[in-house]
């Protein structure tokens, strides 16, 4: 349970990291972006913590791919990355 809590804590606070740097037109941030293995990472990464958080809570309802799905969607919408980006 604490270890999924740190892990949801540095997501956010590299989502806001992310953010700041991409409002400041960091060049090294948009060759992060831009690169195919950013993406890649992050869905696995996403994935993972989904499958950890229907075996923790045990809930059918908690599908591993719908939740990690929606939080995708939520991660592209904060950063307004296009999907055709994506």
């Amino acid at each position: 349970m604490l270890s999924t809590l740190i892990t949801a804590a540095v997501t956010c606070g590299s989502i806001l990291l992310i953010t700041k740097l991409q409002k400041r037109g960091v060049g090294a941030m948009n060759e992060l972006l831009n690169g195919p293995f950013f993406f890649t990472g992050l869905c696995l990464i996403v994935y993972l913590l989904a499958c950890r958080l229907q075996r923790i809570t045990r809930k059918t309802w908690l599908n591993p791919l719908l939740v990690s799905i929606l939080i995708l969607i939520g991660i592209l919408s904060v950063l307004r990355i296009p999907y055709a980006h994506f």
